[in-house]
């Protein structure tokens, strides 16, 4: 019983010691790596001072630094003052590399009293906690006159050109902001800014409402950039553009390719319709030639008439409210004119009863108009003449001929026929 006890009392303890061992050796082990840290940051800071020591010199090395004026008595501006630099303590190979925007530097204009011109010290910091400002303090020449200030509306200043087919609205004003801003700086120069300028570059700008931010300039009545300051140094235009369309009627030229077939000419040719409305950039159809061009129509050996829809040939960036017209093409055969001589015959029952025609050979000259492939081929027997003899007495007679032309020919004209009448009673 007394063994089993002390069996039970030997686990804790056991536990406690394993416990507490493992304690001990983290310990230790964080103590070790402490020591490797803080060995190796002795060793880095031996490095940096053998191989990247720190040196005294002139900072910074290819720029100065800017001065700023403080507690400026009122009505009063200070001249531009001269850049400085100053004596440092750095890395030598941060020395090289530090800029003018590192540092802070001021100078206290309180310190003048009524003085116009004085030497004041420059109070500079580093901005840099591992650059530290050695040696005296630089001295700059301050130098005070009257300040002058007076509000001037901010005027936009466009520059370069919008796009073709964009302007500027003419319906909604362009705004700025500020509208005025304080122009302060020496008398001479104040009075001498005629305006306050926001340039506004329009170079590809198609937006319609088109926004931009810029430098407030002030300038004099030439143009030129004035030395003043003034309160608001930027400033947000806002403009309105415009695309400008412009319409127009135009006619349509039709045009054919290939030749009707022999003996057949092209009569007229129509377009339906005869005009299109065209809208686009006003600078773009405003240059445009009339008539428009269309999709040529074929008339290769064509004996009757040709009607096709045709596309209008649209020049770039233009539209039209129709895309296709109806082209017709009349065909007709060739038409001319022949000479021929026809035999005129008497209409029975013409003649008066007492009276005969005394034999002989009649022949009369006709004009007649018709397709030339058949008037070549026209002979005098397809044409019937005939003419009354209603009226006539003896001896010559004048007789009208009348002439019936097969269908496609016209008689144009035809001469009268003179016919010798004689007594029809028997002799005996």
């Amino acid at each position: 019983m007394k063994r089993a006890r002390s069996n039970l009392l030997a686990i804790p303890a056991a536990g406690f010691a394993a416990g507490r061992g493992a304690i001990l050796s983290v310990t230790d082990h964080w103590a070790l790596a402490l020591f490797s840290i803080l060995a190796a940051f002795g060793v880095w800071v031996a490095v940096q001072d053998i191989d990247n020591p720190r040196i005294t010199g002139e900072a910074p090395l290819n720029d100065r630094i800017p001065v700023e004026a403080l507690n400026v008595p009122d009505g009063k501006l200070v001249e531009e003052l001269d850049r400085i630099t100053v004596t440092v303590e750095a890395r030598k190979d941060d020395l090289a590399r530090l800029k003018p925007g590192d540092f802070s530097a001021h100078v206290d204009v309180s310190t003048m009293g009524d003085q116009v011109e004085a030497e004041l010290p420059v109070r500079v910091t580093s901005r840099r906690d591992d650059v530290r400002i050695v040696g005296s303090p630089p001295l700059v020449k301050v130098t005070l006159a009257d300040a002058l200030s007076k509000d001037i509306a901010v005027t936009i200043r466009t520059t370069g050109g919008l796009p073709d087919g964009f302007v500027l609205s003419d319906t909604q004003d362009a705004s700025v902001d500020p509208q005025i801003v304080r122009v302060t700086g020496r008398a001479d120069r104040v009075e001498s800014v005629a305006a306050v300028t926001l340039d506004v570059p329009l170079s590809g700008v198609r937006d319609a409402t088109y926004t931009f931010e810029n430098d407030l300039v002030p300038r004099n009545a030439a143009g030129n950039r004035q030395d003043v300051t003034l309160s608001q140094s930027r400033g947000r235009a806002t403009l309105h553009v415009e695309q400008v369309f412009s319409q127009r009627s135009l006619g349509l030229t039709p045009a054919t390719t290939g030749s009707p077939a022999p003996g057949y000419m092209i009569a007229s040719i129509t377009v339906d319709p005869p005009v299109v409305l065209v809208s686009g950039l006003r600078a773009i159809v405003d240059g445009l030639r009339q008539p428009l061009n269309l999709e040529k129509i074929d008339v290769t050996n064509a004996q009757k008439d040709v009607q096709q829809i045709r596309k209008i040939e649209l020049p770039p960036n233009v539209a039209t409210d129709r895309q296709t017209v109806m082209v017709k093409v009349e065909i007709k055969p060739v038409a001319g004119t022949v000479r021929m001589y026809l035999s005129p015959a008497l209409e029975a029952g013409t003649l008066p009863a007492a009276l005969a025609v005394e034999p002989q050979l009649l022949l009369v000259e006709a004009v007649v108009s018709g397709p030339l492939d058949r008037l070549v081929a026209a002979k005098p027997a397809d044409f019937r003449a005939t003419f009354s003899g209603a009226n006539g007495s003896l001896g010559k007679n004048a007789f009208a001929v009348r002439v019936t032309a097969p269908a496609g020919f016209t008689v144009e004209s035809v001469e009268p026929v003179t016919v010798t009448l004689r007594s029809s009673a028997v002799i005996p």
